[in-house]
């Protein structure tokens, strides 16, 4: 029973602190929301964005627009069906690419339900090097790129076939490319910059609150090692949980 309850109560570590996580970027995103929806967010939103209007260069003018597409679905889709896919092949499972999918699919509902809801204008034309529609807050690139790469970076870090350096040398390069489509909307001219402050906290609630939830229920971390029974006088028998031999005599 001692085992048990300290098996429960690691389980429940994480997933309490991923909720208390998820709780407060919702707070800080409400309050946003409110200044947004209030108006008072142009005193930082207009000087930043005239910023960036200012500081355009045509050597980084199509890298920004490159880099933008890493947050579109048009990228974000492929990629994560094609690593869902790879999952399916090697687990055998259809637990964790079900979920990355309907993370990813909820993201983008989100992002698109509170444009709607908020139905704030995005910065004016004349000010945007790519042509963008529909409204501005929260950043559906931001949303999508926090979400999407978000789990990539999850996932990469609860690997249990790759080294501890490259684990975390991939969390990074997700959390660059992150920083990146933000900081691209912003140059491009597309969103203010409390738009993509807006669509970064949304996607990080929600991220949070899915890995909370799949933590309490033990499924957050590494797959468990392959075991393989050894019986005598037959070829090795493979199962799932853990590294055992087995003396039959």
């Amino acid at each position: 029973m001692g085992v048990l309850k300290r098996a429960s109560a690691a389980a429940e570590t994480p997933a309490a602190a991923l909720t208390v996580l998820s709780l407060g970027f919702a707070l800080a995103l409400a309050a946003l929301s409110v200044e947004v929806a209030a108006k008072h967010t142009g005193r930082w939103d207009r000087p930043v964005h005239a910023w960036f209007v200012g500081h355009r260069y045509g050597a980084v003018t199509g890298p920004m627009e490159t880099l933008t597409w890493l947050g579109s679905t048009a990228v974000l889709v492929p990629l994560l069906l094609a690593i869902g896919g790879y999952l399916v092949w090697s687990r055998r499972s259809l637990s964790t690419p079900l979920f990355v999918w309907a993370a990813f699919a909820g993201a983008v509902i989100l992002g698109e339900t509170g444009k709607v809801i908020s139905g704030r204008a995005r910065p004016p034309a004349a000010d945007m090097i790519t042509r963008a529609g529909g409204y501005a807050f929260p950043s559906g690139h931001s949303v999508q790129a926090m979400t999407g790469w978000g789990l990539l970076a999850v996932l990469a870090v609860g690997s249990g076939t790759l080294r501890r350096r490259t684990r975390l040398a991939l969390a990074w390069a997700c959390a660059v490319v992150i920083v990146l489509v933000g900081t691209s909307r912003l140059y491009l001219g597309v969103h203010w910059l409390s738009d993509v402050i807006g669509g970064f906290l949304l996607g990080a609630a929600w991220l949070s609150l899915l890995l909370a939830f799949r933590a309490g229920r033990g499924r957050l971390g590494p797959p468990p090692p392959r075991t393989v029974v050894l019986v005598e006088g037959d070829d090795l028998a493979q199962d799932d949980d853990v590294w055992e031999d087995t003396d039959t005599s």
